[in-house]
Protein backbone atom coordinates (compact mmCIF):
# COMPACT_ATOMS: atom_id res chain seq x y z
CA UNK A 1 0.00 0.00 0.00
CA UNK A 2 1.26 3.46 -0.89
CA UNK A 3 1.16 6.33 1.55
CA UNK A 4 1.53 10.10 1.63
CA UNK A 5 1.80 12.71 4.37
CA UNK A 6 -0.12 15.93 4.89
CA UNK A 7 1.64 17.41 7.91
CA UNK A 8 1.47 14.77 10.65
CA UNK A 9 -1.42 12.99 8.92
CA UNK A 10 -0.43 9.83 7.08
CA UNK A 11 -2.83 8.77 4.34
CA UNK A 12 -3.15 5.27 2.93
CA UNK A 13 -5.89 5.40 0.32
CA UNK A 14 -7.02 1.87 -0.53
CA UNK A 15 -10.16 0.00 -1.45
CA UNK A 16 -8.83 -3.29 -0.04
CA UNK A 17 -10.89 -3.08 3.12
CA UNK A 18 -14.57 -2.66 3.90
CA UNK A 19 -13.64 -0.69 7.00
CA UNK A 20 -11.90 2.61 7.55
CA UNK A 21 -9.12 2.42 10.16
CA UNK A 22 -7.93 5.50 12.04
CA UNK A 23 -4.78 5.14 14.15
CA UNK A 24 -3.97 7.92 16.60
CA UNK A 25 -0.57 7.64 18.25
CA UNK A 26 1.25 9.61 20.92
CA UNK A 27 4.85 9.38 22.10
CA UNK A 28 5.75 10.48 25.64
CA UNK A 29 8.96 10.45 27.67
CA UNK A 30 8.89 7.45 29.96
CA UNK A 31 8.24 7.63 33.66
CA UNK A 32 6.61 4.91 35.71
CA UNK A 33 3.69 6.90 37.14
CA UNK A 34 2.67 8.23 33.73
CA UNK A 35 2.90 4.74 32.29
CA UNK A 36 0.71 3.25 35.02
CA UNK A 37 -1.87 6.02 34.55
CA UNK A 38 -1.97 5.27 30.84
CA UNK A 39 -2.45 1.57 31.49
CA UNK A 40 -5.44 2.44 33.66
CA UNK A 41 -6.72 4.83 30.98
CA UNK A 42 -6.69 1.84 28.59
CA UNK A 43 -9.59 0.37 30.58
CA UNK A 44 -11.67 3.52 30.26
CA UNK A 45 -11.09 4.72 26.72
CA UNK A 46 -13.51 3.24 24.22
CA UNK A 47 -15.74 1.70 26.91
CA UNK A 48 -16.93 4.73 28.91
CA UNK A 49 -17.78 8.26 27.79
CA UNK A 50 -19.91 11.16 28.98
CA UNK A 51 -22.78 10.17 26.70
CA UNK A 52 -22.27 6.43 27.22
CA UNK A 53 -21.14 6.12 30.86
CA UNK A 54 -21.65 2.36 31.17
CA UNK A 55 -20.43 -0.61 29.18
CA UNK A 56 -24.01 -1.51 28.34
CA UNK A 57 -24.68 1.95 26.92
CA UNK A 58 -21.44 1.84 24.95
CA UNK A 59 -22.25 -1.63 23.56
CA UNK A 60 -25.61 -0.33 22.35
CA UNK A 61 -23.92 2.67 20.74
CA UNK A 62 -21.46 0.39 18.96
CA UNK A 63 -24.30 -1.72 17.66
CA UNK A 64 -26.04 1.39 16.38
CA UNK A 65 -22.81 2.26 14.54
CA UNK A 66 -22.42 -1.20 12.97
CA UNK A 67 -19.71 -2.36 15.35
CA UNK A 68 -17.59 0.78 15.32
CA UNK A 69 -14.98 0.60 18.07
CA UNK A 70 -12.22 2.62 19.69
CA UNK A 71 -9.50 0.94 21.74
CA UNK A 72 -6.39 2.17 23.53
CA UNK A 73 -3.14 0.44 24.49
CA UNK A 74 0.27 1.55 25.73
CA UNK A 75 3.75 0.06 25.67
CA UNK A 76 7.35 1.07 26.24
CA UNK A 77 10.15 1.10 23.71
CA UNK A 78 13.60 2.47 24.53
CA UNK A 79 13.06 5.99 26.02
CA UNK A 80 9.38 6.44 25.14
CA UNK A 81 5.88 5.39 26.08
CA UNK A 82 3.91 4.71 22.92
CA UNK A 83 0.14 5.17 23.09
CA UNK A 84 -1.83 3.43 20.34
CA UNK A 85 -5.47 4.35 19.79
CA UNK A 86 -7.41 2.63 17.04
CA UNK A 87 -10.80 3.70 15.73
CA UNK A 88 -12.41 1.30 13.27
CA UNK A 89 -15.75 1.57 11.47
CA UNK A 90 -17.50 0.35 8.34
CA UNK A 91 -16.96 2.55 5.31
CA UNK A 92 -20.11 4.74 5.21
CA UNK A 93 -20.25 4.22 1.45
CA UNK A 94 -21.69 0.76 2.16
CA UNK A 95 -24.45 2.10 4.42
CA UNK A 96 -27.71 3.90 3.84
CA UNK A 97 -28.62 5.11 7.34
CA UNK A 98 -25.25 6.45 8.59
CA UNK A 99 -22.70 8.80 7.05
CA UNK A 100 -19.19 10.00 7.83
CA UNK A 101 -20.45 12.73 10.16
CA UNK A 102 -22.21 10.10 12.28
CA UNK A 103 -18.99 8.14 12.68
CA UNK A 104 -17.04 11.31 13.45
CA UNK A 105 -19.57 12.22 16.16
CA UNK A 106 -19.08 8.78 17.72
CA UNK A 107 -15.30 9.17 17.50
CA UNK A 108 -15.35 12.58 19.18
CA UNK A 109 -17.48 11.22 21.99
CA UNK A 110 -15.20 8.23 22.64
CA UNK A 111 -11.91 10.07 22.20
CA UNK A 112 -12.47 13.51 23.73
CA UNK A 113 -15.12 12.73 26.35
CA UNK A 114 -13.79 9.71 28.21
CA UNK A 115 -15.73 9.20 31.45
CA UNK A 116 -13.24 8.56 34.26
CA UNK A 117 -15.51 7.12 36.94
CA UNK A 118 -13.56 6.89 40.20
CA UNK A 119 -15.73 3.98 41.36
CA UNK A 120 -14.27 1.79 38.61
CA UNK A 121 -10.64 2.53 39.45
CA UNK A 122 -10.16 -0.18 42.14
CA UNK A 123 -11.54 -2.81 39.75
CA UNK A 124 -9.18 -1.69 36.96
CA UNK A 125 -6.21 -1.76 39.31
CA UNK A 126 -7.07 -5.33 40.28
CA UNK A 127 -7.50 -6.26 36.63
CA UNK A 128 -4.11 -4.83 35.77
CA UNK A 129 -2.39 -6.57 38.70
CA UNK A 130 -4.03 -9.85 37.74
CA UNK A 131 -2.92 -9.39 34.15
CA UNK A 132 0.67 -8.80 35.20
CA UNK A 133 0.51 -11.75 37.59
CA UNK A 134 -0.73 -14.09 34.85
CA UNK A 135 1.98 -12.85 32.50
CA UNK A 136 4.76 -13.43 35.02
CA UNK A 137 3.44 -16.88 35.86
CA UNK A 138 5.04 -18.00 32.60
CA UNK A 139 8.73 -18.73 33.24
CA UNK A 140 9.84 -17.26 29.90
CA UNK A 141 8.18 -13.93 30.71
CA UNK A 142 9.55 -13.91 34.24
CA UNK A 143 13.07 -14.56 32.97
CA UNK A 144 12.77 -11.85 30.32
CA UNK A 145 11.62 -9.32 32.89
CA UNK A 146 14.51 -10.19 35.20
CA UNK A 147 16.96 -9.82 32.33
CA UNK A 148 15.71 -6.29 31.68
CA UNK A 149 15.87 -5.48 35.41
CA UNK A 150 19.49 -6.63 35.55
CA UNK A 151 20.47 -4.79 32.38
CA UNK A 152 18.61 -1.71 33.60
CA UNK A 153 20.91 -1.52 36.60
CA UNK A 154 23.74 -0.81 34.15
CA UNK A 155 21.94 1.18 31.46
CA UNK A 156 19.17 3.64 32.33
CA UNK A 157 17.30 3.23 29.05
CA UNK A 158 16.92 -0.50 29.54
CA UNK A 159 15.34 0.07 32.94
CA UNK A 160 12.35 1.45 31.05
CA UNK A 161 11.56 -2.02 29.73
CA UNK A 162 10.96 -3.19 33.30
CA UNK A 163 7.32 -2.13 33.26
CA UNK A 164 5.80 -5.11 35.04
CA UNK A 165 6.10 -3.89 38.63
CA UNK A 166 2.87 -2.63 40.17
CA UNK A 167 4.28 -1.30 43.45
CA UNK A 168 3.19 2.30 42.78
CA UNK A 169 -0.20 1.40 41.36
CA UNK A 170 -2.12 1.81 44.62
CA UNK A 171 -0.83 5.37 45.01
CA UNK A 172 -2.55 6.51 41.81
CA UNK A 173 -5.87 8.32 42.12
CA UNK A 174 -8.42 9.24 39.49
CA UNK A 175 -7.07 12.80 39.39
CA UNK A 176 -3.70 11.40 38.31
CA UNK A 177 -5.32 9.47 35.46
CA UNK A 178 -7.35 12.53 34.48
CA UNK A 179 -4.22 14.70 34.48
CA UNK A 180 -2.37 12.28 32.17
CA UNK A 181 -5.40 12.10 29.86
CA UNK A 182 -5.60 15.90 29.69
CA UNK A 183 -1.87 16.20 29.01
CA UNK A 184 -2.11 13.55 26.33
CA UNK A 185 -4.65 15.59 24.39
CA UNK A 186 -2.94 18.90 25.04
CA UNK A 187 0.84 18.53 25.10
CA UNK A 188 2.03 15.71 22.88
CA UNK A 189 2.30 15.15 19.16
CA UNK A 190 -0.67 13.31 17.69
CA UNK A 191 0.34 11.21 14.71
CA UNK A 192 -2.69 10.04 12.73
CA UNK A 193 -2.81 7.38 10.04
CA UNK A 194 -5.96 7.04 7.97
CA UNK A 195 -6.27 3.75 6.10
CA UNK A 196 -9.11 2.80 3.76
CA UNK A 197 -11.40 4.27 1.15
CA UNK A 198 -12.12 7.38 3.22
CA UNK A 199 -14.02 10.39 1.87
CA UNK A 200 -13.24 14.12 1.97
CA UNK A 201 -15.36 14.64 5.10
CA UNK A 202 -13.16 12.26 7.08
CA UNK A 203 -9.98 13.61 5.53
CA UNK A 204 -10.84 17.25 6.24
CA UNK A 205 -11.71 16.51 9.85
CA UNK A 206 -8.55 14.61 10.76
CA UNK A 207 -6.46 17.30 9.07
CA UNK A 208 -7.75 19.77 11.65
CA UNK A 209 -6.71 17.94 14.83
CA UNK A 210 -4.02 19.89 16.63
CA UNK A 211 -0.73 18.38 17.67
CA UNK A 212 1.83 19.06 20.38
CA UNK A 213 5.48 18.26 20.91
CA UNK A 214 6.92 15.10 19.38
CA UNK A 215 9.53 12.96 21.08
CA UNK A 216 11.81 10.58 19.19
CA UNK A 217 13.47 7.28 19.90
CA UNK A 218 17.02 7.36 21.17
CA UNK A 219 19.13 5.49 18.63
CA UNK A 220 22.42 4.78 20.38
CA UNK A 221 23.74 1.22 20.62
CA UNK A 222 24.10 0.16 24.22
CA UNK A 223 27.68 -0.32 25.41
CA UNK A 224 28.28 -2.01 28.75
CA UNK A 225 30.77 -4.27 30.44
CA UNK A 226 30.19 -8.00 30.60
CA UNK A 227 27.95 -8.68 33.60
CA UNK A 228 28.74 -12.38 33.47
CA UNK A 229 26.52 -15.26 34.60
CA UNK A 230 23.59 -14.95 36.99
CA UNK A 231 21.55 -17.92 38.19
CA UNK A 232 18.33 -17.66 40.17
CA UNK A 233 16.08 -20.46 41.34
CA UNK A 234 12.31 -20.81 41.31
CA UNK A 235 9.89 -23.59 42.15
CA UNK A 236 9.04 -24.37 38.53
CA UNK A 237 9.59 -27.44 36.39
CA UNK A 238 11.15 -25.89 33.33
CA UNK A 239 14.32 -23.81 33.37
CA UNK A 240 14.82 -20.76 31.15
CA UNK A 241 18.13 -19.55 29.78
CA UNK A 242 18.71 -16.06 28.33
CA UNK A 243 21.97 -15.01 26.69
CA UNK A 244 22.35 -11.33 25.80
CA UNK A 245 24.83 -9.65 23.46
CA UNK A 246 25.60 -6.04 22.59
CA UNK A 247 26.37 -4.97 19.04
CA UNK A 248 27.36 -1.61 17.50
CA UNK A 249 24.29 -1.67 15.26
CA UNK A 250 21.09 0.34 15.31
CA UNK A 251 18.56 1.78 12.86
CA UNK A 252 21.10 4.22 11.38
CA UNK A 253 24.08 1.87 11.16
CA UNK A 254 25.23 0.80 7.69
CA UNK A 255 25.05 -2.82 8.85
CA UNK A 256 21.44 -2.50 10.06
CA UNK A 257 19.98 -4.83 7.44
CA UNK A 258 22.68 -7.44 8.02
CA UNK A 259 22.05 -7.11 11.76
CA UNK A 260 18.28 -7.77 11.60
CA UNK A 261 18.57 -10.44 8.91
CA UNK A 262 21.35 -12.09 10.91
CA UNK A 263 19.03 -12.44 13.90
CA UNK A 264 16.47 -14.17 11.65
CA UNK A 265 19.17 -16.51 10.35
CA UNK A 266 20.41 -17.24 13.86
CA UNK A 267 17.17 -17.87 15.71
CA UNK A 268 13.90 -16.62 14.23
CA UNK A 269 13.18 -18.61 11.09
CA UNK A 270 12.19 -22.31 11.31
CA UNK A 271 15.34 -22.97 9.27
CA UNK A 272 17.52 -20.99 11.71
CA UNK A 273 20.75 -22.45 13.04
CA UNK A 274 19.62 -22.44 16.66
CA UNK A 275 16.32 -24.17 15.89
CA UNK A 276 17.79 -26.82 13.61
CA UNK A 277 20.83 -27.56 15.75
CA UNK A 278 19.95 -26.95 19.39
CA UNK A 279 16.34 -28.08 19.26
CA UNK A 280 15.97 -30.46 16.32
CA UNK A 281 19.38 -32.10 16.04
CA UNK A 282 20.45 -32.31 19.67
CA UNK A 283 17.04 -32.05 21.42
CA UNK A 284 18.51 -29.74 24.05
CA UNK A 285 15.56 -27.38 24.42
CA UNK A 286 11.80 -27.06 24.21
CA UNK A 287 12.00 -23.85 22.20
CA UNK A 288 14.72 -21.40 21.26
CA UNK A 289 14.53 -17.99 19.64
CA UNK A 290 16.54 -14.83 19.08
CA UNK A 291 15.20 -11.29 19.59
CA UNK A 292 16.67 -7.97 18.48
CA UNK A 293 16.33 -4.55 20.11
CA UNK A 294 16.80 -2.35 17.08
CA UNK A 295 17.35 0.97 18.82
CA UNK A 296 19.78 -0.38 21.41
CA UNK A 297 21.66 -2.89 19.24
CA UNK A 298 20.99 -5.73 21.68
CA UNK A 299 20.34 -9.36 20.82
CA UNK A 300 18.75 -11.73 23.33
CA UNK A 301 18.55 -15.50 22.91
CA UNK A 302 15.85 -17.18 24.97
CA UNK A 303 15.34 -20.92 25.43
CA UNK A 304 13.49 -23.33 27.73
CA UNK A 305 15.63 -26.25 28.81
CA UNK A 306 16.21 -28.92 31.44
CA UNK A 307 18.55 -27.53 34.09
CA UNK A 308 21.07 -30.32 33.53
CA UNK A 309 21.60 -29.19 29.92
CA UNK A 310 22.54 -25.60 30.70
CA UNK A 311 26.25 -25.81 29.83
CA UNK A 312 25.63 -27.84 26.68
CA UNK A 313 23.10 -25.29 25.42
CA UNK A 314 25.43 -22.36 26.09
CA UNK A 315 28.23 -24.17 24.29
CA UNK A 316 25.97 -24.84 21.32
CA UNK A 317 24.75 -21.23 21.14
CA UNK A 318 28.36 -20.04 21.04
CA UNK A 319 29.17 -22.60 18.36
CA UNK A 320 26.35 -21.42 16.09
CA UNK A 321 27.46 -17.79 16.38
CA UNK A 322 31.02 -18.82 15.55
CA UNK A 323 29.75 -20.69 12.48
CA UNK A 324 28.17 -17.47 11.24
CA UNK A 325 31.41 -15.57 11.81
CA UNK A 326 33.44 -18.28 10.06
CA UNK A 327 30.86 -18.62 7.22
CA UNK A 328 30.76 -22.32 8.11
CA UNK A 329 27.15 -23.08 7.20
CA UNK A 330 24.97 -23.77 4.19
CA UNK A 331 24.77 -20.34 2.57
CA UNK A 332 21.40 -21.31 1.17
CA UNK A 333 20.08 -20.74 4.69
CA UNK A 334 20.77 -17.05 4.24
CA UNK A 335 18.55 -17.03 1.17
CA UNK A 336 15.80 -18.89 3.03
CA UNK A 337 16.00 -16.42 5.93
CA UNK A 338 15.89 -13.53 3.47
CA UNK A 339 12.81 -14.95 1.74
CA UNK A 340 10.98 -15.59 5.00
CA UNK A 341 11.79 -12.10 6.26
CA UNK A 342 10.69 -10.36 3.06
CA UNK A 343 7.52 -12.47 2.96
CA UNK A 344 6.73 -11.30 6.50
CA UNK A 345 7.26 -7.69 5.42
CA UNK A 346 4.85 -8.12 2.53
CA UNK A 347 2.29 -9.68 4.84
CA UNK A 348 2.67 -6.76 7.26
CA UNK A 349 2.13 -4.32 4.39
CA UNK A 350 -1.31 -5.87 3.86
CA UNK A 351 -2.32 -5.66 7.52
CA UNK A 352 -3.49 -2.18 8.56
CA UNK A 353 -2.27 -2.42 12.18
CA UNK A 354 1.17 -3.82 11.27
CA UNK A 355 1.56 -1.36 8.41
CA UNK A 356 0.63 1.59 10.59
CA UNK A 357 3.00 0.59 13.38
CA UNK A 358 5.84 0.28 10.88
CA UNK A 359 5.11 3.77 9.51
CA UNK A 360 4.83 5.24 13.01
CA UNK A 361 8.16 3.77 14.06
CA UNK A 362 9.65 5.36 10.97
CA UNK A 363 8.40 8.70 12.31
CA UNK A 364 9.80 8.09 15.80
CA UNK A 365 13.13 7.10 14.26
CA UNK A 366 13.15 10.25 12.11
CA UNK A 367 13.12 8.15 8.94
CA UNK A 368 11.02 7.59 5.86
CA UNK A 369 11.78 4.06 4.70
CA UNK A 370 9.00 2.41 2.67
CA UNK A 371 8.67 -1.36 2.86
CA UNK A 372 10.12 -1.63 -0.63
CA UNK A 373 13.30 0.18 0.41
CA UNK A 374 13.56 -2.02 3.52
CA UNK A 375 13.25 -5.09 1.34
CA UNK A 376 15.91 -3.78 -1.04
CA UNK A 377 18.26 -3.32 1.91
CA UNK A 378 17.74 -6.95 2.94
CA UNK A 379 18.43 -8.12 -0.61
CA UNK A 380 21.91 -6.58 -0.55
CA UNK A 381 23.08 -8.48 2.54
CA UNK A 382 25.88 -10.95 1.81
CA UNK A 383 27.50 -13.82 3.68
CA UNK A 384 30.46 -11.50 4.35
CA UNK A 385 28.12 -8.92 5.87
CA UNK A 386 26.65 -11.56 8.17
CA UNK A 387 30.13 -12.63 9.24
CA UNK A 388 31.16 -9.06 10.04
CA UNK A 389 28.01 -8.38 12.07
CA UNK A 390 28.34 -11.50 14.20
CA UNK A 391 32.02 -10.82 14.68
CA UNK A 392 30.97 -7.68 16.57
CA UNK A 393 28.72 -9.53 19.03
CA UNK A 394 29.90 -9.06 22.63
CA UNK A 395 28.52 -11.14 25.45
CA UNK A 396 26.97 -9.06 28.20
CA UNK A 397 24.81 -11.41 30.29
CA UNK A 398 23.89 -15.05 30.74
CA UNK A 399 20.82 -15.32 32.93
CA UNK A 400 19.58 -18.73 34.07
CA UNK A 401 16.23 -19.16 35.78
CA UNK A 402 16.69 -22.62 37.25
CA UNK A 403 13.59 -24.69 37.90
CA UNK A 404 13.84 -26.65 41.15
CA UNK A 405 10.89 -29.00 40.59
CA UNK A 406 11.46 -32.54 39.39
CA UNK A 407 11.77 -32.35 35.60
CA UNK A 408 11.09 -36.02 34.92
CA UNK A 409 8.30 -36.66 32.48
CA UNK A 410 8.51 -33.26 30.80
Amino acid sequence: MDYEYIGDLCLVKTGKFKTVEVFLNFSLPYDRKTYLCLRLLDYYMGDYSSKYPTKEAMYRARDEHYGASLSCSSKVRTNLIEVFIKYSFINPAFLKDLNSEDFLDFFRECFFNVSLDERLLPEFKRNYKDRIGRYLDKPANLAHNRVMEILGEKEERLKNYDVLRTDKLDEIGIDDVRDVYDRLLRDFALDITLIGDYDDILLDYFKTLETGRRYYFINDPVAMDDIGDITEEKDISQSVLNVVYTTPNNRYNEDFYAYVLGVVLLGVAPTSLLFEEVREKFSLCYYISAHDYKNEGLVRISTAIDAKDRDKVIEEINRQIKRLVDKDYDHGKLELARKLFTDSLRAAADDPADYEEYLYHNVLNGLDVPFKEYEEGLMKVTVDDISRVFGNYKHVLTYFLKGTKNEEGL
